[in-house]
C-alpha cells in the first residue's frame, strides 16, 4: 500500500495529530509549544500565589509591627518618615503590588492558553512543506530560558543566543529575535512595577509628601527605560552570537 493511499484514508483529525507530532519547519517539535505554554502558565500561577499571599499576610498592623521590630528607618529624599507614615506608604505600596501581581498572573495564564491555541491552529492549517513562521516562538523560548537561568549572570544574553540560534535558519533575524526575547522577559516585571509606582505615589500623597512624587516617578521611569534597553541590547548581542553559531 502506498503512502498516498494511507494519507487518503486518514481522517482530518488524524492528519492534524500527525502533523502536530512531527517536527515543524522551524526544527522545533510541536511539544515545544506546550512546554512554553506551561512555562508561561507556571509563571502566572506563581504571580497569583504571590499576590494572594501579600493580601493575606500584610495589613497595617503587621506592617507596623515589622517596622518596629526591625527598627527600620524610612526616608524620602532628605525627610525621615515616622513609623506611622512609613506604615501608610508601605500599606499603599503592598496593596497595589498585590493588584499588579494578580493582574499579571491572570494575564500570563490567558497568554499561555492563547499561545498554545494559536500555535496549534497555525500548525494545523499550514500546507505540507510550507515554512512555519516561528519568530514569536523563538523569542518566547529565549525569554523562558533567560527566566530559568536568571541566577546566572547575563542570562538575558543566553536566552537571546538560544532564540537567535533557532531563528537564524528560518529568516536570518537572529539579532531582532534576541532583542525581543530580552524585552519579552521584562514585560511582566514592567507591569508589576507600574502598579508599585502607583502605590508609592498614593502612599506619598497620603502622608503629605506629594512634592516628591515627580522625583520618584522620574527615577522609576529612568530605571525602567534603562532596564529595557539593557535587556534588549544584551538579548540582541546574544541573538547575534546564536545566529553566527547556527550559520556554522
Amino acid at each position: 500500500m502506498s503512502r498516498d493511499d494511507v494519507t487518503a484514508r486518514e481522517t482530518p483529525d488524524e492528519r492534524i495529530d500527525n502533523r502536530d507530532s512531527d517536527e515543524g519547519a522551524d526544527g522545533l517539535p510541536a511539544i515545544v509549544d506546550w512546554v512554553l505554554g506551561v512555562a508561561v502558565a507556571l509563571g502566572g500561577t506563581l504571580a497569583l500565589l504571590a499576590g494572594t499571599a501579600i493580601g493575606s499576610v500584610f495589613d497595617s498592623d503587621a506592617i507596623a509591627e515589622i517596622l518596629e521590630e526591625e527598627d527600620v528607618t524610612a526616608t524620602i529624599g532628605s525627610t525621615e518618615l515616622t513609623t506611622a507614615e512609613a506604615t501608610d506608604v508601605a500599606e499603599a505600596l503592598l496593596s497595589w503590588l498585590e493588584i499588579g501581581l494578580l493582574i499579571t498572573g491572570a494575564g500570563l495564564l490567558v497568554a499561555a492558553a492563547g499561545y498554545v491555541v494559536k500555535r496549534r491552529r497555525v500548525r494545523a492549517r499550514r500546507r505540507a512543506g510550507e515554512p512555519l513562521d516561528s519568530f514569536g516562538t523563538h523569542a518566547l523560548l529565549g525569554a523562558v530560558v533567560a527566566a530559568v537561568l536568571s541566577f546566572v549572570p547575563f542570562a538575558t544574553g543566553l536566552g537571546g543566543a538560544v532564540a537567535g540560534y533557532f531563528e537564524q535558519p528560518d529568516s536570518g533575524r537572529s539579532v531582532s529575535v534576541g532583542a525581543v526575547s530580552g524585552v519579552l522577559l521584562l514585560v511582566p516585571i514592567l507591569i508589576v512595577t507600574a502598579f508599585v509606582l502607583v502605590g508609592l505615589i498614593e502612599g506619598l500623597q497620603e502622608i503629605g509628601q506629594g512634592g516628591d512624587v515627580g522625583f520618584v516617578a522620574a527615577t522609576v521611569l529612568f530605571s525602567v527605560v534603562f532596564g529595557a534597553a539593557f535587556a534588549g541590547g544584551l538579548g540582541a548581542l546574544g541573538g547575534f552570537i546564536g545566529g553566527k553559531i547556527a550559520e556554522d
